[in-house]
């Protein structure tokens, strides 16, 4: 899934060039026949070879994870400046501080 904040490699036949991005806008609207949505991003271009209204491929960098546990957004908690969840034990509930990482909400 494209996200703002996703790397791409931008590739342009016309300039048989390369270069890496990130995208940072992605329009609300889909093209109904399409479904297609404007995207834009960000990239370096000190020699000003790259112009608006080039056509240009882009490959979209797989977001990679470790293993890791998802929990409800409403699960996690601040407390004290820590994000933390509450992890039932025999006797009650304890803090678990938690590192946040890739959220789809």
């Amino acid at each position: 899934q494209v996200r703002v904040g996703s790397k791409v490699k931008v590739l342009a036949q016309a300039l048989d060039s390369e270069v890496e991005g990130t995208v940072s806008y992605i329009g609300d609207l889909l093209g109904e026949q399409t479904r297609a949505a404007t995207a834009r991003v960000t990239l370096s271009n000190p020699e000003s070879t790259w112009r608006p209204g080039l056509f240009v491929s882009v490959q979209v960098a797989e977001a990679t994870r470790k293993e890791v546990l998802t929990v409800a957004d409403g699960a996690v908690q601040n407390v004290d400046g820590e994000d933390v969840v509450f992890v039932r034990v025999a006797d009650g509930f304890v803090l678990q501080p938690v590192k946040l990482g890739i959220s789809d909400g």
